[in-house]
Formats: structure tokens, C-alpha cells, sequence
């Protein structure tokens, strides 16, 4: 029977072997909990009622989302779209955590130039701010003001921590790098003092 500290290692193996599957299998799960949340939340005032279009979006944020590392920034940009979709149709639901996860997937895979990276990631948190804005000024909508600080608060610190791991992971590679380069040394001074003591 394999112990916890195995079946981690075993789980990180199969997501470095198969990262695309394992995007996709958490995505699908994700999914599930966001449609399940979607159908079991009671409305609230100008709230709608679960129908067709808002498991349409739904889904279209998942397979969005499914993306986050092979198409990082036309994953977010498919998931901020159908999230602020579905905000403006104003669905009821106990489940909305794509764009939270989408803004820190695209912060650590977003790439090495980190400007770019900032730019279209403050892009995508000032737009779902834009909405949210519109959402609480609105006189056809009762949402309150303290969902704009909610909002900016958990999406700056996503990414936040998603570049605190990319700095992390760039750091883990130059370390190993180093380690090879040190390893590689060592062996030519090994060979060259073999080849200066056949000399003698």
C-alpha cells in the first residue's frame, strides 16, 4: 500500500508526464463544482435562476481554463470573457473561482519577460474591476460596494503569489543549472588530471 509521501510523488510524476491531461482533468473538476454551484444557489434579488446560457458559459470558462499552460494568455482572456458574461447575466451561484485561478496560472506561466506579464494580467484584473464597477453603480442591480475591494483583493493577490512561485521555480533552475555546470567541471578536471598523470 502506498504511503502519502508515494502517492504525491506518484501524482507529480503523471502531471510532469502528462501536464495537459492533468489541466484538463482539474479544469473538468472544476467545472463540476462551478455547474453544481450554479444549479443549487438560491437567487437573491436581481439575481436570474440557473437556465442553458449560464451552463454555456460555464462550460466555455472551463475549456478556457483547460488551457492555462499550453495557451496561457488566450486562456485567460477566454475566461475573463465568459466570467464577465456571466456576471452581466447576473447568474446566482456558490461557485466562482476561474478567473482568481486563471490570473495566477498566467502570472507563473505567463513567461520570463515579467513586464508583459504584469501588463496583460493588470489588464484583465482592471477590466473584471470594470465590471464589477458597473455592477454596483447599476440601478438594475443590488451588488454591494464591498464586492469591488473583494474583487481587486483576491485577484491581486493571486497573482502576487503566482509570481512569488515563478520566482521560486526560477530560482530551483538556475540552482540546478549551477549544479550541472559545477558536476560538468568537476568531471573535466577529473579527465585532465587522468590525462596529465598518463602523461608523466
Amino acid at each position: 500500500m502506498k504511503g502519502p509521501l508515494n502517492w504525491w510523488r506518484s501524482a507529480r510524476t503523471a502531471t510532469d508526464v502528462h501536464p495537459f491531461a492533468t489541466d484538463v482533468a482539474f479544469a473538468t473538476l472544476l467545472g463540476c463544482f462551478a455547474v453544481s454551484g450554479l444549479l443549487t444557489a438560491v437567487e437573491t434579488g436581481s439575481q436570474r435562476p440557473a437556465d442553458w446560457l449560464g451552463v454555456v458559459l460555464v462550460l466555455g470558462q472551463t475549456t478556457a481554463f483547460a488551457f492555462r499552460r499550453r495557451q496561457v494568455w488566450w486562456s485567460l482572456l477566454g475566461v475573463v470573457t465568459f466570467t464577465i458574461a456571466f456576471w452581466i447575466a447576473d447568474y446566482a451561484t456558490n461557485f466562482d473561482a476561474f478567473t482568481l485561478l486563471a490570473v495566477y496560472a498566467a502570472t507563473v506561466h505567463g513567461g520570463d519577460d515579467r513586464r508583459l506579464v504584469w501588463r496583460r494580467v493588470g489588464l484583465a484584473v482592471g477590466v473584471l474591476t470594470l465590471a464589477v464597477v458597473l455592477g454596483v453603480i447599476s440601478p438594475d442591480e443590488d451588488l454591494p460596494g464591498i464586492a469591488l475591494f473583494g474583487i481587486v483583493t483576491i485577484h491581486l493577490t493571486a497573482a502576487f503569489v503566482g509570481e512569488a512561485v515563478y520566482d521560486r521555480r526560477r530560482r530551483i533552475i538556475e540552482l540546478q543549472q549551477r549544479a550541472e555546470r559545477a558536476e560538468a567541471e568537476r568531471e573535466l578536471l577529473a579527465r585532465q588530471a587522468v590525462l596529465d598523470e598518463r602523461s608523466r
